[in-house]
């Protein structure tokens, strides 16, 4: 092995040693299991909410119109 070859390896050593001590925590790439999961069950949340405020709507017109609105008080304008 001569001079040049040398200096490589080392060098090779010295980067790789280089890159295991100075490197932070690992942040590994983990499968969208815990983040899809929850995602999913708001998205669920979300369109169940609006299927059934949409459903519901008919219910609470005809509750409205059963029950008879209250008459509102006529306005003031200036007689006050």
């Amino acid at each position: 092995m001569n001079d040049r070859d040398n200096f490589f390896a080392w060098k090779a050593a010295f980067a790789v040693v280089a890159v295991l001590v100075l490197a932070g925590d690992a942040m590994a790439y983990t499968l969208p299991g815990p983040e899809f999961f929850g995602q999913f069950l708001s998205l669920i949340a979300w369109v169940t909410v609006a299927f059934s405020s949409v459903m519901l709507w008919p219910v609470y017109a005809l509750f409205r119109r059963l029950r008879g609105s209250p008459k509102q008080p006529a306005t003031t304008h200036g007689n006050g």
